[in-house]
């Protein structure tokens, strides 16, 4: 199943972590950029939260036993709508939080705007709560019909994401003062609370899906307690017009983009609803896990990056040290895709419920669609450090555009595989559309050959991965793809540290800091 969001963020709005126009000095660490220090927020990063998916993954399998396609189907719809609350409630404000962080240098400036949005995001939300409460028994029947009923599952929601809204504040503080193990911490928390009330309620008490529901709700609020006490130690509440007004001008702007990649990552199961069936949108959402475990890794890579990129770019001096991040990017993004795309149809006929079975080719599909995602978040840094924001909404909304496009096309002809190519031909017209904006910005330093050779080791491996499926007995199928996949992974990193001066690089702090 897809675990929850770390509570107060939409689940495709992590480009902004840790990014900022200006240097971190005494708020963030060391201001001296290097590849090992992207490499250790990093892992901390990647190996905390892939532990959590891993924790939610583990625990799927049971609930594709007692839960049919079509309740797991009305899970998806309830996942995608609070995806949707969540870019309500929080209109890209914590792109904001990350810029100021930087720009306030005096504490108690920092407090008063930090006070003050955290102050308006409650009101806010508090009031479009009580508005959707109100509006939602009328609204949900013409947009759902009977696939989610406002009751229980609406207002489930719906509070669901106010609690939300108390995390975007600190979240947003702890990536830009690369705080990985307090981002951990948080998420640490809430899946595991959210995990043992969802098996709980599920295969102990028979709940059904209405289960998951109330384990969301549940868990949220266990981890807003953290939230509110982060908020009484640094935040309190405040008022201030002016700061207010200067944070909504900076993040409005991105909120059109906000519901493009919603749009983008989550619109094609409601498609698939109304097309096909419920039923069909669990056995999706299963496919789906596996390009979210990926895109958790990109998110989790680009939290680390970022801090260094932003401190590194437009230093000529510095340019070797930018191109050769971008490369270790890519290793991993490319990696993660591979492994995906390699093990992903094995794991499903392996681990889950024959009623899921249908999920295993599109899983390997979807996967794909992180490695544009990583792309993406590369190029949109560029954008960010040079603050074109108008910019990025547009590529959003084209690619959000495309996508439900093919969706509505593609479905009534090919199903589920249909849905899954519209997602990754999203997924590239954004990575594409941010690259070619980045280049009028001088876009980045890259290792073009280098680059070349991962995606090209990584095609080949991934072909021949997919070639392999059914060939063998599933045990024997196991160990030949693990193989292969390790001669992979070996090879990409060598494309990295071919000579020994690459080595050098990684272990070394290079430049000095940005004037």
């Amino acid at each position: 199943m897809q675990p929850p969001a770390p509570i107060g963020e939409h689940p495709v709005s992590r480009e902004w972590e840790g990014s900022s126009a200006q240097p971190p000095s005494a708020h963030g660490g060391a201001s001296v950029p290097s590849i090992a220090r992207i490499g250790r927020n990093a892992s901390i990063l990647v190996v905390g939260e892939f532990g959590l998916q891993a924790l939610s993954f583990l625990a799927t399998p049971l609930f594709t036993v007692y839960l049919a396609p079509g309740e797991y189907g009305r899970w998806a719809l309830g996942s995608m709508l609070l995806g949707a609350l969540a870019c309500l409630y929080n209109p890209a404000l914590h792109g904001a939080v990350t810029r100021y962080y930087f720009i306030l240098d005096e504490p108690s400036e920092r407090r008063r705007f930090l006070g003050t949005i955290q102050t308006f995001l409650v009101v806010w939300g508090l009031g479009l709560s009580i508005v959707l409460m109100l509006a939602g028994p009328w609204l949900a029947p013409h947009v759902f019909g009977e696939d989610l009923p406002f009751w229980p599952y609406g207002a489930l929601i719906v509070w669901t994401g106010f609690l939300g809204v108390l995390g975007v504040v600190p979240r947003a503080v702890w990536a830009a003062a690369e705080m990985p193990k307090a981002l951990v911490a948080v998420g640490a928390l809430g899946t595991t609370a959210y995990l043992g009330l969802a098996v709980s309620l599920v295969a102990v008490a028979g709940a059904g899906v209405d289960g998951l529901f109330w384990a969301r709700l549940a868990s949220s609020g266990i981890v807003s307690l953290a939230f509110l006490a982060f908020a009484r130690r640094h935040t309190g509440l405040a008022w201030d017009r002016g700061m207010l007004r200067d944070a909504l001008t900076f993040s409005l702007p991105l909120f059109p983009h906000l519901l493009a990649l919603w749009a983008l990552a989550l619109s094609d199961r409601f498609i698939l609803s109304r097309m096909l069936d419920v039923g069909s949108v669990g056995v999706y959402m299963l496919g789906y896990v596996f390009l979210d475990a990926a895109n958790l890794v990109t998110g989790a890579l680009n939290g680390a990056w970022v801090p260094q990129f932003t401190r590194a770019h437009g230093v000529p001096s510095l340019a070797p040290f930018v191109a050769r991040s971008v490369t270790w990017f890519m290793v991993a993004v490319v990696g993660v895709v591979l492994a995906g795309v390699v093990l992903s149809p094995t794991i499903v006929r392996l681990l889950f419920d024959e009623r899921y079975h249908a999920a295993a080719p599109i899983s390997a599909i979807l996967v794909v669609g992180a490695l544009f995602q990583g792309l993406y978040l590369l190029g949109v840094a560029v954008l960010f450090f040079h603050r074109r924001n108008a910019a990025v909404p547009v590529v959003t909304t084209a690619a959000a555009l495309v996508n439900v496009g093919l969706n509505v096309w593609w479905i009534p002809k090919w199903g589920l595989p249909g849905a899954a190519w519209a997602t990754v031909v999203g997924y590239s017209v954004l990575a594409a559309g941010v690259w070619a904006v980045a280049r009028r910005f001088g876009g980045l330093p890259v290792e073009r050959g280098r680059v070349a050779a991962l995606l090209t080791v990584g095609t080949l491996a991934g072909s021949m991965g997919t070639e392999l499926d059914g060939t063998y007995g599933t045990w024997t199928e196991v160990a030949v793809k693990v193989a292969l996949l390790s001669l992979s992974i070996s090879l990409l990193v060598a494309t990295a540290l071919w000579r020994r001066q690459d080595r050098a690089i990684v272990r070394a702090t290079p430049g000095q800091p940005r004037p």
